[in-house]
C-alpha cells in the first residue's frame, strides 16, 4: 500500500534528520524479522498496528466522474534504540527522549503535515528494554507513538450518461404527467 510506503518513509527521515542532529550519524532501520541487524549503536523501527478508524469520505465527483475518497487510520509504531554490549556507546533513553521532544519542533510538525501524519499521543513512557543476548547483556530503550494518517485516494465514479423518469407533476392543482429520458 502506497499510504503505508509514504508513512514509512516520512517517519525514517524524521528519525534519521533528528539522529544526524544528535549523534551524528546513528543508523536507523525498519526492522524486518529475517533482516540482518545492524552493527551497535542504531535505532529500529516497526509498526505495531495499522487501523483504520471512521466511516471514509468521499468527495463530489468532478466534472470528469472523479471523487476523492479520503480515509483515516492510526499508526502505532515502536521505536527501539539498540546500544552497548558491555560497553555502553550511547544513552539510548536519551537519544529516545530527544526523538520525542522534536515532535514539537515546527520544523518536524510542518515535516509530518506535508506527508499527511499527524501526532496522536506517546502510548508508553521511555522503558529500559535490556536484555541478554548470548553470555551479555544487550542495552535497549524503546517507546510507542501513535500517529494519525490520511489517505488520499481517488475514484472513478463514472458520469450520469442517461436520466429517465415517469411521474406527476402538481403545478398550482394541476396533474401533469411526466415521462421523461435523456
Amino acid at each position: 500500500m502506497a499510504a503505508l510506503d509514504n508513512f514509512q518513509k516520512a517517519i525514517q527521515n524524521w528519525v534519521r534528520d533528528e539522529l544526524n542532529l544528535m549523534t551524528g550519524g546513528l543508523t536507523a532501520i525498519w526492522e524486518n524479522p529475517n533482516a540482518k541487524r545492524p552493527t551497535l549503536p542504531y535505532v529500529g523501527l516497526s509498526i505495531l498496528s495499522f487501523e483504520k478508524i471512521g466511516t471514509d469520505e468521499v468527495s463530489k465527483p468532478d466534472l470528469n466522474g472523479f471523487a476523492k475518497l479520503i480515509a483515516n487510520y492510526y499508526v502505532n509504531i515502536t521505536i527501539d534504540c539498540y546500544y552497548g554490549g558491555n560497553s555502553q556507546i550511547i544513552d539510548g533513553i536519551k537519544v529516545l527522549d530527544s526523538l520525542r521532544l522534536s515532535l514539537g519542533k515546527q520544523v518536524v510538525i510542518n515535516h509530518f503535515t506535508t506527508n499527511k501524519i499527524g501526532l496522536i499521543k506517546e502510548l508508553t513512557s521511555i522503558l529500559n528494554t535490556t536484555t541478554i543476548i548470548a553470555t551479555g547483556y544487550e542495552q535497549r530503550s524503546s517507546i510507542d507513538i501513535q500517529f494519525g494518517v490520511k489517505v488520499y485516494l481517488e475514484t472513478d465514479t463514472g458520469l450520469i450518461e442517461t436520466v429517465e423518469g415517469q411521474g406527476e407533476v402538481n403545478n398550482n392543482g394541476q396533474i401533469i404527467e411526466v415521462d421523461y429520458s435523456t
